[in-house]
């Protein structure tokens, strides 16, 4: 309890008369000191000389083109699927560049579709050039009138054309030294004709006049005369039909009209178109 002295006003501590209570003992004050703060130690940054950089100009990769080896999704080369076997179909080239969407140079081992693409309009361009030859020769036709000459005894037999094709490729290797795919492909170029007449009404007269021929129109012809020539030469030959169908081919392939009947053809039309233009 608090006292009040009169005299001075001063408040004080009253003193208590009971022996029995005790007077509370004041605890000391804990002064408590504030806590440091840590600083941290910030370490000053280095500043790094950067040294300006010298444009270097990478040059394009110029790849080498080749032909007919064509890579997948996944960067690996297809592989090379030989004709027969035997002759590879990679550095194949057409030369003539009207021709060049009409022969394909697709790598095949068996050249025989068919026919399953039959009715569909120039899906024979995506076919071999071997099976293309091979269809001419199941029924080459006839010349004049000599049909039963030339394709009576002609058969639908894709394995005895197999065997002729196969032969016929053999010659042209042995003889040229060169891959006969590319032979073959050359040989067709040369006896595919450019121009040819033809005759429609004027009138009362027939007028004739050259026209450009189609680039199919170009390799079914030159096939046709090459498979109608190769077939009449053969009939009572020794030689064979494979035989047959090598010298012709040799004789396109050189552009030699004494020795190819097809060369010595396109030279006559040719002719005649140039004088009917």
């Amino acid at each position: 309890m608090t006292e009040i002295d009169m005299k001075t006003g001063v408040v004080g501590e009253a003193v208590s008369t009971n022996p029995e209570v005790k007077p509370v003992e004041k605890k000391p004050e804990v002064k408590v000191e504030p806590k440091a703060e840590k600083k941290s130690e910030v370490k000053p940054v280095e500043k790094k000389s950067v040294e300006p950089k010298s444009e270097v100009v990478e040059e394009p990769k110029v790849e080498t083109p080749v032909e007919d080896d064509k890579k997948d999704i996944k960067g690996k080369s297809e592989p090379d699927l030989k004709m027969f076997g035997l002759w590879s179909s990679k550095g194949l080239r057409v030369t003539d560049p009207g021709l060049k969407g009409y022969i394909s140079l697709k790598p095949v081992v068996v050249p025989r579709t068919g026919g399953r693409h039959g009715k569909k309009q120039f899906y024979k361009s995506k076919i071999s050039l071997v099976e293309r030859l091979m269809n001419h020769l199941f029924v080459p036709g006839h010349r004049g009138k000599k049909h039963l000459i030339s394709s009576g005894k002609k058969t639908g037999k894709v394995s005895a054309n197999w065997k002729i094709m196969k032969e016929t490729l053999t010659i042209l290797e042995r003889r040229t030294k060169a891959n006969p795919l590319q032979v073959l492909i050359t040989a067709i170029e040369n006896a595919a004709l450019r121009e040819e007449v033809t005759s429609f009404q004027m009138g009362g007269i027939t007028a004739r006049k050259a026209v450009i021929t189609s680039p199919q129109r170009r390799i079914d012809l030159a096939m046709r005369l090459i498979s109608q020539t190769s077939s009449k030469k053969a009939h009572s030959n020794p030689k064979g039909t494979a035989a047959c169908l090598a010298e012709e081919l040799l004789g396109c392939y050189n552009k030699d009209s004494n020795k190819s009947v097809a060369i010595k053809e396109k030279e006559r039309i040719e002719r005649e178109a140039t004088g009917s233009r």
